[in-house]
């Protein structure tokens, strides 16, 4: 059975592209969901804005496994991987010197 969704127009003239919209967002609150169980660590806690960047990297991910000839999706990701490294870069500036941040798990 179809449903017809009516949002201005906004919804039927993506269908062709990404499909039924609740499909594709079910698909990003499982991605989110478990990247939330990922990153219940001390260190993602420490930079604001994470959880709102990896949500939309989730949100954008699910647009290219629906369509990668689509070039704006892919600029999307690299945006927001952009605003991440940012975010990052800001919690890394603001810790004393003597604190290197070193990746887990490795020698560095």
């Amino acid at each position: 059975m179809s449903t017809t969704y009516k949002f201005g127009g906004v919804v039927e003239d993506r269908m062709p592209m990404y499909g039924d919209p609740t499909v594709r967002m079910r698909a990003v609150d499982d991605i989110v969901r478990v990247l939330r169980d990922l990153s219940g660590t001390k260190k993602n806690k420490e930079v604001p804005g994470v959880g709102h960047v990896t949500a939309m990297l989730a949100d954008k991910l699910t647009r290219v496994a629906l369509n990668p000839m689509i070039e704006d999706h892919w600029d999307d990701i690299i945006g927001y991987g952009s605003i991440g490294k940012a975010l990052t870069h800001r919690v890394v500036a603001a810790q004393p010197s003597s604190a290197p941040v070193k990746p887990e798990g490795g020698e560095g």
